[in-house]
């Protein structure tokens, strides 16, 4: 095999040139963009490729980018119109279903939406892509990449350990708690919820109800729901241990009637848990004496440390005493708890007098706490109550928190850290600043469509908000229009019209100048008719045509008029022209006609000056036919004749009155004779003889006769000599 290896010809210096220019020019060519030079790079790119020998051109090396850089654009045809749009851009417009994965699952991406965006600004959504990694993913795995032809882009995924349980029923989650509350910890497990859940006619038996069997593992809620509880003692979870995870879990809905302290919707009581992402719309009434108890967790005890993260609370909580807050209702001394990007909606209220306090995030938080970037714009009542907590101590660190001030008076219900929380109108605390104050925990509620206006935290769902946003961000993306503006607007048009009619008055602007858009793109599309209409009209001179021609070329036009018409689109207008006009260069002229009939006469004239030649070369052959077989009678007759006379010349000796009787008959026999030959000859086919065939006869039969009269003169002469 090495030995064939080796005997490859070696490749020449020209194919080694052209190789290395091939892949320089692949190499140097632009970034991706709309600039009018870009398709020519690649023309240039290609021709440069083609020069190299076929056999030779797996050695152009960057062939592949060369090939994906074509096709983007369009295809080879596509590279000798500049002006034809191409793709310049992707990107994922609409996330998929699924974010949030578990180790060893694949990537899913339904309900994804990648867009192509193209370099005369117009866009729409492709398939075809692709994306990695496509097989199990793991917690290292942090984005999805999205491929299609040369370009990229990526979403942002997360890959949490597989979970060593699943809930997607009502009985599984009560077999659950029912395995906690039996000394199950769970720890190190992790727990995810697959489907919202509705409890509606279950009396609830919280999960871990006792410290002594408290959930210490993970349970993943997947942004679900619980609707419907109904408790008489705690909220969903008792207790959460040393290195337990409660996230992503929400309680839509319910009423929790309880004589307990230390309750919340979520979580009762964290030692040393985190919980992420959790909120609470629950009712949550204390009809004891002291309370401590909040919408999402009731207290830390501990100094185990925790964090409370991205949690929100829109249920009513009422107790008689405190402390009791939205989020959170106490954080002991030295809990090292920080409680971050937390907001509070729902309304606190305080109904006794004995002094315990209320707080819009927390009731009561202890030395060696912090709290960041939270907000209240719930209403908070009670005696000792503040809009962001209802009593803090020294030992408190506050960063960047914020309250409704039209809402609560107070920032801080004994006063301590109130100049570190910021009080703004319900106008200024819906602005876009405002979001940005709070940091990267949040987002605008836009259109003020799930939070009344004020800020949302990043991970809360707004469907509909988004839905409203894509449809004023194409339309904006129209721009100023021309007739390349169709796919544009289309693509608004579309998106606007998926829109529920509950959401469309939402756009009530936006849809005014996209219906200005649509009038104006018309309007430029009937000056394309128009103008289409009197370039077809001028395309021929009627007076170069016959009067048939003229017929079909005004028939033609109007068939292509009615075309122009109906077209929708410049394409289907260009297409119009384009076959018209080659369907009227079809017909002919009058000059080309004039032209094709001189043409066929001098043809016919041609074929006529031949058949006499042919005609005559006929009458020839027949002519030498003749005179050979006149030529032959008269040497036969003068043969005939000159044996006569022998014949006779040896009778008169032996008989010489009877041959002088016979000899005096035959001349006047002879005379007979040939005064009938010339007659009969002469009546004899006289329509077809020619002149020279006439003749020809003439003189062989007159040959004849004379021959015969010298014989007859020579009988004569000799009898009368003998």
């Amino acid at each position: 095999m090495r030995a064939l290896y080796d005997m490859r010809e070696s490749r020449t210096e020209a194919a080694m040139q052209a190789i290395e220019k091939a892949n320089e020019q692949i190499g140097a060519l632009p970034a991706l963009s709309s600039d009018p030079t870009y398709k020519a790079a690649l023309k240039a790119a290609l021709a440069a490729y083609r020069k190299v020998p076929q056999s030779e051109r797996r050695y152009v090396y960057s062939y592949r980018l060369l090939a994906d850089a074509i096709d983007l654009v369009g295809g080879e045809a596509a590279l000798n119109d500049p002006a034809l749009p191409y793709i310049v851009a992707i990107s994922v417009t609409k996330l998929p279903d699924k974010t949030a994965y578990y180790d060893s699952e694949r990537f899913d991406p339904t309900g994804m939406v990648v867009t192509a965006h193209y370099s005369d600004g117009s866009e729409a959504p492709i398939e075809g892509y692709t994306y990695a990694p496509t097989g199990l993913l793991t917690t290292e795995d942090t984005e999805i990449q999205i491929v299609y032809g040369i370009l990229k882009t990526s979403i942002p995924i997360t890959v949490a350990p597989a979970p060593d349980l699943q809930i997607s029923t009502v009985e599984e989650l009560l077999e659950f708690s029912r395995q906690v509350n039996a000394g199950n910890h769970f720890k190190g497990k992790v727990v995810t919820l697959t489907a919202d859940l509705d409890l509606d006619g279950v009396v609830w038996s919280p999960i871990a109800y006792q410290s002594k069997n408290a959930f210490e593992g993970t349970f993943d809620g997947g942004y679900h729901v619980i609707r419907n509880l109904f408790s008489m003692t705690k909220g969903i979870f008792g207790f959460a241990g040393q290195g337990a995870v409660i996230r992503n879990l929400g309680l839509a809905s319910g009423s929790i009637l309880t004589t307990n302290s230390d309750v919340g919707g979520i979580v009762s009581q964290c030692d040393g848990a985190e919980i992420i992402n959790c909120w609470n719309g629950a009712a949550i009434s204390f009809l004891g004496y002291i309370s401590y108890g909040g919408g999402v967790i009731g207290s830390v005890r501990s100094s185990a440390g925790g964090l409370i993260s991205g949690c929100y609370n829109t249920g009513r909580i009422e107790a008689q005493d405190g402390p009791i807050g939205g989020v959170v209702g106490y954080l002991t001394t030295g809990a090292n708890v920080t409680v971050e990007n937390c907001y509070n909606m729902g309304a606190i209220t305080l109904t006794g007098d004995s002094g315990w306090w209320a707080g819009g995030v927390i009731g009561q938080a202890q030395d060696q706490n912090t709290l960041k970037h939270c907000y209240n714009a719930g209403t908070v009542t009670g005696a000792e109550s503040g809009a962001l907590a209802g009593t803090l101590t020294s030992g408190v660190t506050v960063e960047g928190c914020l309250y409704d001030s039209t809402v609560s008076a107070n920032a801080v219900g004994n006063s301590t850290h109130a100049d570190d929380v910021i009080g703004k109108t319900t106008e200024e605390m819906c602005e876009t600043e405002t979001v940005a104050a709070l940091g990267e925990g949040y987002k605008a509620d836009l259109f003020s469509i799930v939070n009344h206006g004020y800020p949302l935290l990043f991970w809360q769902k707004t469907e509909q908000a988004d839905a409203l946003l894509t449809v004023m961000e194409k339309i904006d993306a129209i721009g100023e229009v021309t007739l390349k503006s169709r796919a544009a607007i289309d693509a608004a048009r579309k998106a606007y019209d998926d829109l529920t009619e509950e959401w469309k008055p939402y756009l009530s602007d936006y849809l005014s100048r996209l219906e200005q858009a649509e009038a104006a793109w018309e309007n430029l599309l009937q000056q394309a008719k128009e103008e289409a209409k009197k370039e077809l009209t001028a395309y021929k001179d009627l007076s170069d045509y016959r009067t048939a021609e003229q017929e079909k070329l005004r028939a033609i036009l109007r068939e292509a008029i009615a075309a122009i018409e109906s077209a929708f689109d410049t394409e289907a207008l260009s297409e119009t022209v384009a076959a018209t006009k080659a369907q009227m260069d079809a017909v002919k002229t009058a000059k080309e006609l004039s032209d094709e009939e001189t043409a066929s006469s001098q043809e016919s004239s041609t074929e006529s000056s031949e058949a006499p030649q042919e005609s005559s070369t006929e009458s020839s052959e027949v002519s030498q036919e003749s005179s050979t077989t006149s030529s032959e009678a008269p040497q036969e007759s003068s043969t005939e004749s000159s044996e006569a006379p022998q014949e006779s010349s040896t009778e008169p000796s032996e008989a010489p009155q009877e041959s002088s009787t016979d000899s005096s008959k035959v001349p006047q026999e002879s005379s007979t004779n040939s005064s009938k030959a010339p007659q009969e000859s002469s009546n004899t086919e006289p329509s077809t003889k020619s002149p020279k065939t006439g003749n020809a006869g003439t003189l062989s039969l007159y040959a004849v006769f004379m021959g015969a009269g010298l014989c007859g003169l020579l009988l004569t002469e000799t009898r009368k000599k003998g």
